[in-house]
C-alpha cells in the first residue's frame, strides 16, 4: 500500500469545478488491509500460545498458508518488479484473518459483537469513500486529493 499502481489518470472537465481528476488506482481498502495486518499479527501470538498449550487449530493457520503460498514464489524472482496489484490474491486470506480474530473476540466476550459490527461498518464506509478512485469516476481535484492519504499514492 505504500506505492499503489495507477492504471489510469486524466484531468477531464465536467465535474463542476475548474480542476477535475479521474483515476483508476490499484489500492486496496486501507482500513481493511491495516486491520488485516493487525489480525495476522494477533493470530501469530494466538498460534504460538495454542501451540505451547497443545490446543492447536489448523483453521488459524489458513491465512498464513495462503499468504505464504502466494508470496513465496516471488522470492525466486528478485530482479522482477512486484506491483501492488499482485497483492489482490492475498485479500481472501486477509479477510479470513479478520474473521478469525472476530470469532476469537466474540468467544472471549459476546459483548464485543458491537465492536466487531463497528469494524465491519468502518471498513464498508472506507471502501465507499475510496470507490471513486477504484472505478475511475470523475471527481473534483480536491475530492481526489483528499483520498491520497500519503504522498506516495500520488
Amino acid at each position: 500500500m505504500g506505492r499503489p499502481t495507477s492504471f489510469y489518470y486524466q484531468s477531464p472537465s465536467g465535474c463542476g469545478s475548474k480542476s477535475c481528476a479521474q483515476e483508476v488506482l490499484a489500492l486496496g481498502t486501507p482500513i481493511l488491509w491495516w486491520i488485516g495486518a493487525i489480525a495476522l499479527l494477533f493470530l501469530i501470538g494466538v498460534n504460538i500460545h495454542n501451540f505451547a498449550m497443545r490446543e492447536f487449530e489448523i483453521a488459524s493457520l489458513l491465512p498464513f498458508i495462503g499468504i505464504i503460498a502466494g508470496y513465496l514464489p516471488w522470492f525466486f524472482f528478485q530482479k522482477r518488479t512486484v506491483f501492488t496489484f499482485y497483492a489482490i490474491a492475498f485479500q481472501p486470506f486477509i479477510i479470513l484473518a479478520i474473521v478469525l480474530l472476530a470469532k476469537l473476540a466474540y468467544e472471549y466476550d459476546a459483548r464485543l459483537k458491537f465492536v466487531i459490527a463497528a469494524v465491519v461498518f468502518v471498513i464498508a464506509v472506507n471502501f465507499a469513500y475510496f470507490y471513486p478512485v477504484f472505478t475511475g469516476q470523475i471527481t473534483t481535484y480536491n475530492e481526489w486529493f483528499s483520498r491520497m492519504w500519503w504522498n506516495s499514492w500520488i
